[in-house]
């Protein structure tokens, strides 16, 4: 279907919000005239783009590089209260002086329906606070120091949120707000048990994979990205065994006894290994590995 893009007759309502540990907090700002008008055509432009051909279905691996958005179903916004918070927009209290002064986490547009809202969230603070020495602007014609709060909407949206699905127009800041918060980090046990599944693996590993992917974001995605992928369900010891041999990796070592071992020194080489990232060049023979993966396309 296509996205609802606000019109001055479609129901519009600005959010902000914030968070205080796992607990998400939103308040609702009022806006009319020229920002109105101006969020309204920044969010034709998201809009725009996110209608553009070469859109791709979200991987936590792939690299966006020129892809103008990639697709997700609603699960992929691991951060349930952040998104709840957002839709709720009108529901909110709205923003006072002292709620103002907070860094906020994201500011969002709630556009159309109430029951079944298009989001445009960008992930910035829309709030400068006059925080430096002197912030001066010209008032009654005379400069003056400012020390009331000052609104600054970047002209970009980061994510699009349709009642169908989810548009990551910047793939980094979609997983900043939905993938990488307190809240979700919690999740990092259930990452690990969809990539380990029936392996055999020591018994120190599942607690230092837990441990790393609440602490590396880059390892992290690759976590996230082999417990998706379907060939996983197939993998045995000695297959593991023969690929890493293939690879020039010590089996001896990566696999003692025949269970995987994610050791904090072993970590990133079975991660290559089972993301499928170590490859061999055609005329030097020589071993590399691929640090993101962008699929081939016909």
């Amino acid at each position: 279907m296509p996205i609802t893009i606000p019109d001055p007759t479609t129901p519009m309502t600005l959010v902000v919000t914030w968070t205080t540990g796992a607990n998400v907090h939103g308040r609702r700002l009022m806006i009319g005239g020229d920002v109105a008008e101006g969020l309204r055509g920044f969010a034709a432009q998201a809009a725009a783009t996110a209608e553009l051909e070469g859109g791709r279905t979200y991987d936590p691996d792939e690299s966006q590089d020129d892809t103008p958005y990639f697709v997700a179903d609603h699960e992929e916004a691991w951060d349930v209260a952040l998104l709840d918070t957002i839709r709720h927009g009108d529901g909110l209290p709205e923003a006072n002086g002292d709620d103002l002064k907070r860094a906020f986490t994201c500011y969002a547009l709630v556009v159309g329906d109430s029951e079944a809202p298009t989001l445009y969230i960008r992930k910035a603070n829309p709030v400068a606070l006059a925080r430096k020495p002197l912030i001066a602007g010209l008032v009654d014609n005379t400069i003056k120091k400012i020390t009331s709060p000052l609104f600054s909407f970047d002209s970009k949206f980061d994510v699009i949120v349709t009642p169908e699905q989810i548009y990551a127009i910047d793939k980094s800041n979609f997983e900043r707000l939905f993938k990488e918060t307190e809240a979700v980090l919690a999740r990092a046990g259930e990452w690990v048990d969809a990539l380990i599944g029936d392996l055999p693996i020591t018994g120190s590993s599942r607690d230092t994979l837990i441990d790393i992917a609440r602490r590396n974001s880059f390892h992290r995605k690759k976590i996230q990205s082999i417990g998706r992928r379907a060939y996983m369900q197939k993998l045995t010891p000695a297959l593991l065994r023969t690929k890493m041999q293939d690879h020039g990796l010590d089996a001896d070592t990566l696999m003692p006894n025949g269970e995987l071992d994610f050791a904090e020194a072993n970590v990133r080489d079975l991660l290559r290994l089972l993301n499928e990232d170590l490859f061999r060049g055609d005329f030097s023979d020589e071993q590399f590995a691929a640090s993101s993966k962008q699929l081939a396309r016909s």
